[in-house]
C-alpha cells in the first residue's frame, strides 16, 4: 500500500494526473476478474463432475441447458475445464464444464443397445420377427446382464433392396 501511495505521489509531482491511469487499471482489473470467474467456474464444475462421477469416458450422454444447444454423444475425455463429446456423426464437441447444465447419462447402471437389422425386401417379416425374438430369448437366457428379450421397435426404413428393422436390447 505504501508503494502504491508513493507511486501516485510521484506521478502527481511530475505533473501527470494519475486519475485516468487508476480508472484504466480498475477497468482492466474488472475484466480480468470476470474472465477469472468463468475459469474458476469451469474448474469447480469439472472437479464435481470427476468427484461425483456424473459420467465417465465411454459413457453416452446428453448435456446442455434447455434454452441453449444440447450436445449428445460419447464422452472421449474429461478434463478439469472441458469435456470432449463425440457425436454419432463424427463431430468432436468440446464444452466447458461450467456450461454443461443438466446431464442425461444413458450408460449409467443399465442401457439399451439400438440394433438395426437389414432384411431383403422380398423376405417374410413374420419369420424375421420370430427369428429376432428367438435370438433375443436365447441371449437373455445365456447372459444375466441382459434384462429382457429383444423388443422390436418396427420398420426403421424402406430402401430399394432391403428393409431395416430396429430392435432395442436392454
Amino acid at each position: 500500500m505504501t508503494y502504491f501511495a508513493g507511486a501516485v505521489l510521484v506521478l502527481h509531482l511530475v505533473g501527470i494526473n494519475p486519475t485516468p491511469i487508476l480508472a484504466g487499471a480498475g477497468i482492466v482489473g474488472l475484466a480480468v476478474g470476470f474472465r477469472a470467474q468463468n475459469l474458476i467456474n469451469d474448474i469447480v464444475c469439472g472437479f464435481f463432475i470427476l468427484f461425483e462421477n456424473y459420467y465417465l469416458v465411454g459413457d453416452y450422454i446428453k448435456a446442455g441447458k434447455e434454452e441453449e444447444r444440447v450436445i449428445e454423444g460419447t464422452v472421449e475425455a474429461i478434463e478439469l475445464r472441458t469435456t470432449h463429446i463425440r457425436h454419432s456423426d463424427g463431430q468432436l464437441q468440446i464444452i466447458h464444464n461450467g456450461e454443461i447444465g443438466s446431464i442425461v447419462n444413458y450408460s449409467k447402471h443399465y442401457s439399451y443397445a439400438k440394433v438395426d437389422v437389414p432384411v431383403p425386401s422380398e423376405g417374410d417379416l413374420k419369420q424375421v420377427y420370430q427369428l429376432i425374438n428367438k435370438v433375443g430369448e436365447h441371449l437373455q437366457s445365456q447372459c444375466s446382464e441382459v434384462l429382457e428379450a429383444t423388443p422390436i421397435e418396427g420398420l426403421e426404413s424402406f430402401e430399394a433392396d432391403n428393409l431395416v428393422i430396429r430392435t432395442m436390447h436392454g
